[in-house]
C-alpha cells in the first residue's frame, strides 16, 4: 500500500531483516518515489481519491518529508508493515482515528484489512474509486464484496 500526494508516492519497504523490527537501527522504512512503479497493464490495483483540506495536504507533505528522512519505526512482518504504516500516516492528518502502534499493527496486519476499511469508508463518502483487474493469468487476492 502506498500514498500519493502532489506527484510523490510514499512507500513503506522492508529492510535487511523484515521478520522482526529493529527500531533502534531500522533498515526498512519509507521512501519517496516520483511515480507509481507497478505495471498498469498487468498488475491489479485500486486507487481511492480522497479530497483533503489544504491543512491536511500540507500536514501530509510534512509527514512524507519527515518519515522519508528518518523512519519512526522499522518494517517487520511481526510489527509495522505497509498497511499499518499507511494507516498511521493517514490517521496523523485526521482521516482516521489514531491508534497506538500495537493496536494499529494488529488491526491492519495485512493490506486487505485496511483496504476493506478504506473502500467502505470511501464508498460511504462518495469518493472516487478506480480499479484495475490485472492480468487474468495470475491468481489475485479477492476483493469480492469490498466494492
Amino acid at each position: 500500500m502506498n500514498i500519493e500526494a502532489g506527484g510523490r508516492v510514499l512507500d513503506f519497504r522492508p529492510g535487511n531483516n523484515p521478520l522482526l523490527p529493529n527500531n533502534k537501527k531500522p533498515t526498512g522504512g519509507f521512501s519517496i518515489n516520483q511515480s507509481i512503479y507497478w505495471n498498469s497493464e498487468t498488475d491489479k490495483w485500486t486507487t481511492v481519491i480522497i479530497p483533503v483540506s489544504e491543512d491536511q495536504y500540507m500536514a501530509l507533505q510534512k509527514i512524507i518529508d519527515s518519515v522519508a528522512a528518518k523512519t519512526p519505526y522499522d518494517y517487520a512482518i511481526f510489527g509495522m508493515r505497509c498497511a499499518a504504516a499507511s494507516y498511521d500516516v493517514l490517521s496523523k492528518i485526521g482521516l482516521f482515528k489514531e491508534y497506538p502502534n500495537t493496536k494499529n499493527v494488529i488491526t491492519h496486519f495485512y493490506p486487505k484489512l485496511l483496504r476493506k476499511k478504506v473502500l467502505k469508508w470511501a464508498a460511504g463518502n462518495n469518493y472516487t474509486i478506480i480499479t484495475h483487474d490485472g492480468r487474468p493469468t495470475r491468481k489475485w487476492e479477492s476483493d469480492k464484496g469490498l466494492l
